[in-house]
């Protein structure tokens, strides 16, 4: 099924030195875009939407996911729609093999009520994470994998969730997530979720897999393993978040083995999936967000060394909830995007970008794109400009009803739609 774009473009130049851009895909559904690499095998662009209800396999019940590939002036190469029956197919990250196909992952679930962004919890319910391996020359399906979970009750099919891909030097790869299962206790089932890492050969054949998180920990306490990364000495770096803190840690890549871990508490009173990078320093920056206070939320960067010790972190946000979800280094700043001034119903905001001083972690700047309703996912920076990859709602720049963002900005002074954000 090809996958067509319904674009609204609008590029702005304000003088030689100030650049913006804006360009939104999608359908007359809701059409999320999760990640754009600028840098992809093959001097292309690769798009990836997290779920597609405009652009689907079949007729059935259930988003699916969409995968593109372009030439780097955005003239499609191929697109692919990917997805099964009757189930949502959601996509989070992805990577390359020593190929240059593309390895993605996600999880395959069955929908709340024929809800797109809603999974159903019954004990019924098909929850599964995947692995998929596409063909960069044609995008058509190499090999794909469904991961189950050997976790609680076998009876009950639980939720397993990939969040994270990254190709080791071995050829193989680590994979990320969460498990979330139910565990006897006090004569009742209790639902507990963990974080998982695991490594996987080239021929994603499971090596072995570790569980992250107290298995005693209630529903609200759960532990998410969001980024996986292969450190430079070769061994796994883990980046995990539950409720009260983050947790950093490093597994021997040989057998799985801790060998170190870290924990930073901070509270929380909404749940965002994050991401965290590392930097060309061997170390790693982190997007979370923090508890700032009554009813609201604050956007939490940190950066840790390459041991996972604290070296600087910035809090900073609005009267109302704000979080921080995805993260970059550029070649003077650090970047950090997710969404700003939200609502109480988390329904409405800005997406927003800052740039970070690499060395204290003291702000540089805030920038927020004008129309609300718009969410930041990704960010990635090119030839010194930040390109914010997320989600909006705006009828003045999409088909209405949520379609992916690309929105670029050289930052240097404010236009139409680009803002300067001063902090509380």
């Amino acid at each position: 099924m090809r996958f067509f774009l319904l674009t609204l473009i609008f590029f702005g130049i304000i003088n030689a030195q100030t650049w913006s851009g804006l360009r939104t895909y999608g359908g007359s559904n809701v059409d999320y875009l999760e990640r754009v690499d600028f840098y992809a095998p093959g001097n292309s662009i690769i798009f990836n939407f997290l779920l597609s209800g405009s652009y689907k396999v079949d007729n059935t019940s259930g988003s699916d996911f969409v995968v593109i590939r372009t030439n780097p002036y955005g003239s499609s190469i191929w697109e692919r729609v990917i997805g099964v029956s009757n189930l949502n197919d959601w996509s989070y990250r992805f990577d390359y093999d020593n190929n240059g196909n593309i390895v993605i992952v996600g999880i395959s679930c069955t929908p709340n009520a024929g809800s797109y962004i809603y999974c159903s919890n019954l004990p019924s319910s098909t929850n599964e994470g995947f692995i998929i391996k596409l063909s960069n020359n044609d995008g058509s399906v190499i090999v794909a994998k469904r991961l189950h979970d050997n976790w609680g009750d076998p009876t009950i099919n639980n939720w397993l969730r990939v969040l994270s891909i990254e190709t080791t030097n071995d050829g193989g790869f680590v994979i990320g997530g969460e498990i979330k299962y139910e565990r006897y206790n006090n004569n009742a089932w209790i639902s507990t979720t963990q974080g998982f890492v695991a490594k996987l050969d080239q021929n994603m054949n499971l090596t072995w897999i570790r569980a992250v998180g107290d298995t005693m920990d209630n529903v609200l306490a759960y532990r998410v393993i969001n980024s996986v990364f292969q450190s430079s000495d070769g061994n796994i770096i883990a980046y995990g978040t539950s409720q009260n803190n983050i947790w950093i840690g490093k597994f021997n890549i040989s057998n799985g083995n801790l060998i170190w871990q870290k924990v930073y508490n901070r509270s929380r009173n909404i749940h965002r999936l994050s991401w965290a990078k590392l930097t060309s320093d061997g170390g790693i920056i982190i997007a979370d967000h923090i508890d700032g206070g009554v009813s609201n939320s604050d956007v939490l960067f940190l950066k840790l060394d390459q041991n996972g010790n604290l070296i600087c972190a910035r809090q900073f946000g609005s009267l109302n909830y704000d979080f921080g979800i995805d993260v970059e280094e550029g070649s003077n700043y650090y970047y950090i995007t997710g969404g700003l001034n939200y609502d109480n119903s988390l329904a409405y905001g800005n997406l927003f970008y800052a740039k970070i001083n690499k060395t204290n972690c003291s702000l540089i700047t805030i920038r927020y794109l004008l129309p609300i309703s718009t969410e930041g996912r990704g960010i990635t920076v090119k030839g010194g400009i930040a390109y914010t990859i997320g989600w909006i709602n705006s009828s003045n720049f999409s088909n209405g009803n949520w379609d992916g963002i690309l929105a670029a900005d050289s930052g240097i002074q404010d236009t139409c739609y680009w803002r300067t954000f001063i902090p509380n």
